[in-house]
């Protein structure tokens, strides 16, 4: 018989150990993907879409984009993209949705392949997605149901295919929208269906539209069924142009070798804009509305709050002007990247554009951020329109309460104590104990002692005298001491509570030092001009510059936790405190 014994409680505490390890190790990777993928259907016809959306979630102002791997069965015709960006305390997070649509190539089960993007040195992939596509008809069903549209052109005379080409509008504005309308004529059914190459659409920004419309018509005793194809054009060269033949080629079968169909091509004068556009006009056409707001109305020093800038409207929004943005007193700003949601509707290219701005304030007390002011060009009416957003209030707290940064001792000397006195320095016994030498008197460097005490006096004088030149102009002892304090100040920046506030503020004192006035509440351009005017060269300015962003961004950005990141950054700096003191 085995005997059974019971575990002991250092056993049961040793294995309770080993459990709580291994979640501790399995969690993290049970928990959420930063990326999802999913799909509006998963069962389509082969001459239908299907959106894939990809969202990526990321700690960051932008979310990294996903790369699509290798489509086998699908063609891309169609792209869009937004991000979002919230803060939450001094976390950014921001999520970004990218949308593809998908048109299958053939019929069958089809596999969307796992995505995968590189996150803080992790590889992160979604699942692979399945979509089941059926035989649809020959030619591409309508957006909208068919219906019987004009009358047919008159060089319709009774072909079995035929194809047109136009556009609505022969004589627009530079930027101003154009619909180019390719129609194609069938009498007869395909045994495949048709390419299509479109014209290169040289001097215009184009983007063509996946879906088709679709109706009939009758010509010469025949019924046609005509699909419609968009393509949606904003000139960018004044002057006369030609858009190109498109080219249908239509596919052979046993009874037939096929054709290929060419349409005319089409002049245009797009006339350059009009005289008498405002100061701030950056080129925006098109009709668009204009609204600003703010996440929160109460903000605190130091700490970001959102300004959110939402152009509407038709127009080229991919490539919309963004706004002017003014500097505001008292305040520190940081830009994203704006997001585009526009789509192809009722004959129009129309949508959003949205603009997020990161504000920082540096003072308390009631604040008013101004209005955000945007000029574009109305080509209906041939004239210049601004919109302007009303101003925003927000009150601005003091900044919290921080622990004090560690004092950092003025000299580094330590205190020497002596432990013994049973110790003595031992000295070897030379080999000789004299050696014949000339005369010190001999010696020319003999007489020269005798000048050190005048050498000496005449020092002593010069620095007392030095001395109270700097006691009675404080501006000017400032800026002599000032490279020594901000390298003292550097010297304690790693060991800070707020290591980025200690560089900024050390490279802020050297500056307001040398310059003899304050320089921290400064605007970057006035700082920039005071710096120039000192003659600091435009790379130096920039430096600068760019050091001052960093320790406002590693403040509330996730780059602050980056490995190497505050070293980088206090080398950069003390390197530009030692390239300006060359020139101030």
């Amino acid at each position: 018989m085995n005997n059974y014994q019971l575990p002991t409680i250092r056993t049961l505490s040793r294995r309770l150990i080993v459990l709580l390890a291994f979640f501790s190790l399995t969690v993290p990777a049970l928990a959420q993907s930063p990326i999802t993928a999913s799909v509006d259907r998963t069962t389509i016809s082969d001459n239908e879409t299907v959106t894939l959306t990809v969202v990526v979630n990321s700690q960051s102002l932008t979310a990294p984009r996903p790369t699509l791997p290798p489509l086998d069965g699908f063609d891309i015709v169609g792209t869009s993209t937004s991000n979002q960006i919230s803060m939450v305390g001094t976390t950014i997070t921001s999520e970004g949705q990218y949308r593809f649509q998908l048109r299958p190539t053939k019929t069958g089960t089809l596999t969307i392949p796992a995505i995968t993007i590189s996150l803080n040195g992790q590889t992160y992939s979604t699942d692979p997605i399945t979509i089941t596509v059926a035989q649809g008809s020959s030619t591409a069903p309508p957006t909208t149901a068919p219906q019987q549209s004009a009358p047919a052109p008159d060089t319709l005379n009774g072909q079995d295919f035929f194809v047109e080409a136009e556009v609505d509008n022969p004589e627009p504005y530079i930027g101003q929208q154009v619909i180019y309308t390719f129609r194609f004529y069938q009498a007869v059914n395909l045994f495949d269906q048709p390419r299509y190459d479109a014209p290169n659409f040289t001097g215009f920004w184009s983007q063509q539209q996946p879906n088709q419309t679709q109706y009939t018509t009758q010509a010469a005793g025949r019924t046609y069924r005509v699909t419609e194809l968009h393509t949606v054009l904003f000139p960018t060269v004044a002057g006369k142009t030609t858009i190109e033949p498109a080219v249908l080629t239509i596919p052979g079968d046993i009874f037939s070798n096929g054709d290929i169909l060419s349409t005319k091509p089409i002049d245009l004068t797009v006339k350059d804009l009009p005289t008498g556009a405002p100061a701030d006009f950056n080129g925006a056409v098109g009709h668009f509305t204009l609204d600003a707001a703010v996440d929160s109305n109460k903000a605190t020093v130091n700490e970001p709050i959102t300004l959110k800038v939402t152009i509407s409207g038709d127009g080229n929004l991919e490539n919309l002007p963004d706004p002017t943005w003014e500097d505001i007193d008292g305040w520190r700003s940081f830009e994203s990247k704006a997001t585009t949601d526009s789509s192809f509707k009722d004959g129009k290219f129309s949508g959003t554009r949205v603009y997020e701005r990161l504000l920082v304030p540096t003072v308390a007390g009631t604040a008013t951020l101004p209005p955000v002011r945007y000029v574009y060009f109305d080509p209906d009416a041939a004239a210049y329109r601004t919109l302007t957003t009303p101003p925003i209030r927000v009150t601005v707290a003091a900044a919290k309460d921080e622990p004090p940064i560690p004092a950092v001792s003025s000299n580094g000397k330590q205190d020497i104590s002596q432990l013994a006195t049973d110790i003595r320095h031992i000295k070897a016994v030379p080999p000789k104990l004299a050696t014949a030498q000339p005369p010190i008197t001999h010696s020319a460097g003999y007489w020269l002692l005798w000048l050190l005490p005048l050498a000496a006096l005449a020092g002593n004088f010069v620095w007392v005298r030095r001395q109270s030149k700097l006691r009675q102009n404080t501006a000017l002892a400032r800026k002599l001491h000032a490279r020594k304090r901000a390298l003292k100040t550097l010297a304690g920046a790693l060991n800070a509570t707020d290591p980025y506030n200690t560089i900024g503020q050390a490279l802020t004192d050297y500056l307001s030092d040398k310059l003899a006035r304050p320089v921290g509440g400064l605007t970057r351009p006035a700082l920039a001009e005071l710096l120039t005017d000192a003659g600091v060269d435009a790379d130096t300015l920039q430096r600068v510059q760019s050091v001052l962003t960093a320790c406002d961004m590693g403040r509330f950005s996730p780059m602050a936790t980056q490995a190497g990141h505050t070293e980088t950054l206090l080398s950069d700096t003390k390197q530009l405190i030692d390239d300006l003191e060359k020139v101030l």
